[in-house]
Order: C-alpha cells, then sequence, then structure tokens
C-alpha cells in the first residue's frame, strides 16, 4: 500500500462532486488516501486558490508518496498547475493527473493546449476519460497517458418510479450544455403533456436570463422549470428516481457525469451525437443531431412510443457492470501501485 495524497476541486462530499466521494472510497481499499483538507463544509468554492492552500498542498506533497489530483480546468485557478510543478521539484513526488474535462472554443484551445501540455510534461500520468480526450493532447502527453473511464455507482436500493413526461437536465447550467435546445424542443411538444426541469446551479447569469426570456417568448412557464441552485445528494437522488427521460443536448463535450447516473440508474437517456460519447455508450442512448431541437423532439417522441425504451436499458445494464466503481477504483489504485 502506498501513501496517496488526493487532491479535488471541491470538497466530495458536494453533490455535484459525488464522483469524487466514490473514486475516494475506492482507492481506501487499497491504499492509505490523504484528502486535501476541506474546512468549509456546506459552503461552495467556485475556483480552487493553489495560493490560498499553499500550506495544505505542501503538507500533501511532504506526507504522501503519490500525488492525485481531480482536475477540471475551470475549477481551477490559472497558475495552479504552476504551482503543483514548483513545489514538486523540491520534493519529487510522483504525480497522476486525472483530466475530467478539455476547452473547446476555436480561439482559445491553441493557447490552453499549450499550456497544458507544457505543464503536464512535469507529471508523471495524465488519466483521461476517453480516447477522443486523449487524441487531443500532445504527442509527448499522450505516451504518458491512459484512459480511465468514468465510474458507476451500483445502486440497486433507488428503486426509481418515473414520473410519465417528466424531461430532466441535471448539472451545472451552462452554455455548453445546450438548455436553451431543449427548450426549443419543448415548444413543440406541447399537446404531449411534457414538462421539463432544468436543475443545477448557474454558471453565467447572462445566460441564465437568457434561458429565462426564451421560455417567456415561446409560452412555455408551464412546460419549462428552472432551479437554480446548488443540489444536496438526496435531492439529486430524487430527481434521478421521477426522471423519465434524461436530455443531454450538448454542444459540445468531453465527459458526461450525469450520463453514469444515466448508467447506474438505468434511465432512458437522448444526447447530442458525438463520435467520443458514442465509443463509451454504444446503443444504451438515443443520440440527436446536434443542435436540433428538431431531432430532439423525434428522439423524445419514439421513446414516448415505447421504441428502442427496453432494448436502451439492457444495454445500460451491461455498462453499469463495465464502469462499476468497483472495477474503476481497483485499475485506479494499479496505476498507483505501479508508479
Amino acid at each position: 500500500m502506498k501513501k496517496v495524497g488526493l487532491i479535488t476541486e471541491y470538497p466530495p462530499y458536494q453533490a455535484g462532486m459525488i464522483s469524487r466521494k466514490y473514486l475516494f472510497e475506492e482507492l481506501k481499499k487499497y491504499h492509505h488516501i490523504q484528502l486535501i483538507k476541506w474546512n468549509d463544509k456546506g459552503k461552495v468554492r467556485r475556483i480552487f486558490s493553489p495560493l490560498l492552500r499553499l500550506i495544505d498542498l505542501t503538507f500533501l506533497l511532504q506526507s504522501n508518496d503519490v500525488i492525485q489530483i481531480e482536475y477540471e480546468p475551470a475549477s481551477y485557478q490559472l497558475f495552479f498547475l504552476p504551482t503543483i510543478a514548483l513545489l514538486n521539484l523540491f520534493y519529487k513526488k510522483k504525480i497522476i493527473v486525472r483530466v475530467h474535462e478539455t476547452l473547446d472554443h476555436k480561439f482559445l484551445y491553441p493557447l490552453y493546449k499549450y499550456f497544458h501540455d507544457f505543464f503536464f510534461a512535469f507529471f508523471d500520468i495524465i488519466l483521461t476519460h476517453t480516447e477522443h480526450h486523449k487524441s487531443l493532447l500532445g504527442k509527448n502527453i499522450r505516451r504518458k497517458t491512459l484512459v480511465l473511464h468514468h465510474g458507476v455507482k451500483i445502486n440497486d436500493s433507488l428503486l426509481r418510479n418515473p414520473v410519465k413526461g417528466k424531461l430532466l437536465m441535471l448539472g451545472f447550467i451552462h452554455a455548453r450544455k445546450g438548455c436553451e435546445i431543449a427548450i426549443k424542443a419543448m415548444a413543440h411538444l406541447k399537446e404531449y403533456n411534457y414538462k421539463l426541469y432544468i436543475i443545477g446551479k448557474s454558471q453565467n447569469s447572462k445566460y441564465l436570463k437568457f434561458l429565462y426570456s426564451l421560455i417567456d417568448e415561446l409560452d412555455l412557464k408551464n412546460n419549462v422549470i428552472i432551479k437554480d441552485k446548488y443540489i444536496s445528494e438526496e435531492e439529486v437522488n430524487h430527481q434521478l428516481k421521477t426522471c423519465d427521460i434524461m436530455l443531454l443536448p450538448y454542444r459540445r463535450i468531453t465527459m458526461s457525469g450525469i450520463l453514469t447516473h444515466c448508467i447506474s440508474h438505468l434511465i432512458p437517456s437522448v444526447i447530442s451525437s458525438f463520435p467520443q460519447i458514442k465509443s463509451i455508450m454504444g446503443k444504451s442512448v438515443l443520440y440527436f443531431q446536434k443542435n436540433s431541437e428538431f431531432d430532439l423532439v423525434d428522439k423524445i417522441l419514439t421513446l414516448e412510443k415505447g421504441s428502442n425504451r427496453e432494448n436502451l436499458i439492457d444495454e445500460l445494464s451491461k455498462l453499469k457492470r463495465k464502469y462499476s466503481w468497483s472495477v474503476i477504483g481497483r485499475i485506479n489504485a494499479k496505476i498507483i501501485q505501479d508508479l
């Protein structure tokens, strides 16, 4: 067993970070795990500041053989990676960076890629969730990159009781998630008695105002409900239990944590068609043409008729076993052990 310091961008007991909690629990079966100190239970920090946490980071490096970083670029200040790289020039510990997201922006992406390729070179192993994400990294970084899929909670205790016609979008509200596509689709579904729930904390006040104005414009106040808030684990479970269909109309994506909930709870889902998602999800979800509310409507009505629903659930059951946290945690623990 090795001593492993685990750095998470948020406290792992926050609802949005439930997957970090599951990883933490699995790794503890194989190694001595020390989570970076969090004193602000119940509060939410949007961006991890390395200068404010410098003492904690230094202590973690001093106390452990290996450091694993759960890394979403938007959740860390820009100089987080440089700070870790500089500190480790002194401590010389093995460092794993598990990357959950990348930047998909026409103008900023080249700069983003150069910055991360430069600092990833200081670390020992990079983990991505998909081969597609790995392919976006520089050639030298790809040599030290392994693909480790997102884990899935085996949750047989959650007995689903779906409310017919309840469509759900769960998680942070952001333009890249295509909320407006789902709202526009609802304008064509009024006669079918569907109701769309968009639940999660907004990441951009202007985008949230735009969504509310779109709801007013399309006269959908009785059809679309937005709950702009951080969600507790109990609320997440309630929404998953009562959801009829999960909507994931992404404009851009590396990997979706919400999809792991869909696998775990066998929830029929409709998602934008991306090669990187198809390589993981296969035939377990319905795909619609990206940015097309008309094709989204068509796929929702396909599920309304009962077509493919049982087939989707069968395929989700297979993925549930393949990507369970016990499997993913064991692989991650072996990667640590082999360093």
